[in-house]
């Protein structure tokens, strides 16, 4: 397992996050999915490759919380391609960027049609909810 940027993988990535979110958002087509790449930073985002095949991804951008002080690091999204999930990928991303990364904390937003508060809640702290989304954040440097 190899965890890289993702900006010599732009069009793998796209496949690997239409693949894993199209059941929630089916009315989503190809360009939705690149649009959403292009509001992240695609050469701080990783990328998780088993023998040269890309199937995991992090999609990250430098943004604070609003109200939270210190550098602050947005997960947009986080994809794991159904066959390699429960081999604790989202661990090793976050394990990498604590260790590689210069941020405070890492913050990122669940939408409630994927059902994975619990998930989020192993790292991370609830900040709030609104009607569609969950707000967590995890600090780095403790």
């Amino acid at each position: 397992m190899i965890i890289q940027n993702l900006n010599s993988r732009k069009e793998e990535t796209i496949k690997l996050i239409q693949e894993v979110f199209q059941e929630y958002w089916p009315e989503a087509d190809e360009a939705w999915f690149k649009d959403q790449l292009n509001m992240v930073n695609i050469d701080i985002s990783l990328g998780i490759l088993v023998e040269d095949k890309l199937v995991a991804v992090y999609l990250l951008k430098e943004e604070n919380y609003p109200g939270i002080n210190g550098c602050g690091l947005h997960g947009e999204a986080l994809a794991v391609k159904q066959e390699y999930r429960g081999q604790r990928m989202p661990l090793a991303f976050f394990t990498y960027i604590k260790e590689n990364y210069q941020h405070d904390y890492l913050w990122g937003t669940a939408s409630k049609k994927l059902n994975n508060l619990s998930f989020w809640l192993k790292y991370r702290t609830l900040l709030r909810e609104d009607e569609s989304r969950y707000y967590t954040l995890q600090y780095l440097n403790s």
